[in-house]
C-alpha cells in the first residue's frame, strides 16, 4: 500500500491534477542526479529536480503476483547532467533509482512514491542516445544467490563439484574423494 499525505490525496482525487514525475539516480560512487519530466525545475524537500534532461520511459505497471516489473528508459546525453563518457565508463550501471510524483504547483503536499530499483547495463546508439532498464525490487527475488540444501548430494557423479573420479587410475585410502 502506498502512503500519501491527505493534501496530495485530495489533489489526486480532484478533477484536474498538476503532477510531475521526479527521479533520483544515485550512482554507486554516491553522486546524486535529480530530474523531472516537468517543463521547469522543481524544488522539493530542499533539492532541485532539473527539467533540462531529455528522456522517455515505458509505462509503469505493477501487479500483486511478484513478477518482475521492469521499465525501459531512453535518453539523450546532456553534458551538464549526464555525460556520454561517464555512461561509457559504467558509472551509471546498477545505480539506484527512486521515482515519485509531486504536485508541481504545490510541492509541499508531499510525494507519491512510484518505483524504486536499479539501472541495468546501459547500451548506446549511434545517434547519441542511450537505453537502460530500471530493474524493480522483485528482480532480486528472481536471482539465485545460493544453493538449495537437501539430504541428497546436489552434484552429479564425476563433475567438478563431486570430487569422486569416475575412472581414476587407482583408488587409495590416503586420498579423500
Amino acid at each position: 500500500m502506498k502512503t500519501v499525505t491527505p493534501q496530495l490525496a485530495a489533489h489526486l482525487s480532484g478533477p484536474v491534477t498538476t503532477l510531475a514525475t521526479c527521479w533520483v539516480i544515485t550512482r554507486r560512487d554516491g553522486r546524486d542526479f535529480r530530474f523531472t519530466d516537468h517543463d521547469t525545475d522543481i524544488s522539493f524537500d530542499g533539492e532541485t529536480y532539473a527539467a533540462r534532461f531529455g528522456y522517455a520511459r515505458s509505462a509503469l505497471t505493477s501487479d500483486a503476483q511478484l513478477s518482475v516489473d521492469n521499465l525501459d528508459i531512453d535518453g539523450i546525453f546532456d553534458d551538464a547532467a549526464i555525460s556520454e563518457a561517464e555512461m561509457r565508463a559504467g558509472l551509471f550501471d546498477f545505480a539506484e533509482v527512486r521515482i515519485f510524483l509531486v504536485n508541481w504547483a504545490d510541492p509541499s503536499m508531499g510525494a507519491l512514491r512510484l518505483r524504486r530499483g536499479w539501472l541495468g547495463e546501459v547500451t548506446f546508439s549511434e545517434q547519441g542516445s542511450f537505453r537502460t532498464e530500471l530493474r524493480g525490487l522483485t528482480q532480486a527475488l528472481q536471482q539465485e544467490i545460493g544453493e538449495i540444501y537437501s539430504a541428497e548430494c546436489r552434484a552429479d557423479l564425476g563433475d567438478a563439484r563431486c570430487k569422486v573420479p569416475i575412472a581414476p587410475p587407482e583408488l587409495t585410502r590416503e586420498r579423500a574423494y
